[in-house]
């Protein structure tokens, strides 16, 4: 042999156990993070979701706000004068005073 023989020809058992050690750490860090994104996208996915219902809900409702009182192509008068005929006794209806608002002031 040759006097070489204090050369290093491979890791040792502690050095092993550090790198392992380390890689698990890293590891680690990595798995916390991946987990930490997961339920981060899962809030952000519930809230999309309650957005779009809401936005859904807000379009379907402002539709139907727009088309009350709507009437058509029809005359006001001609209608009222449906009702009366249908409704027995007559009644006396105005279709323009049909949605009334009120500010709540008491009289002064």
């Amino acid at each position: 042999m040759n006097g070489n023989s204090t050369k290093q020809r491979g890791l040792t058992l502690v050095e092993l156990m550090v790198a392992v050690a380390i890689s698990s750490l890293l590891l680690a860090g990595v798995i916390q993070i991946f987990i930490s994104n997961k339920q981060t996208y899962r809030v952000q996915e519930g809230l999309s979701r309650v957005q779009e219902n809401l936005r859904f809900a807000f379009q379907r409702m402002s539709r139907d706000i727009r088309m009350v009182g709507f009437q058509g192509c029809t005359n006001l008068e001609e209608i009222e004068e449906n009702l009366r005929v249908i409704a027995n006794p007559p009644v006396q209806i105005n279709l323009s005073t049909i949605i009334n608002g009120d500010d709540n002031i008491g009289s002064t």
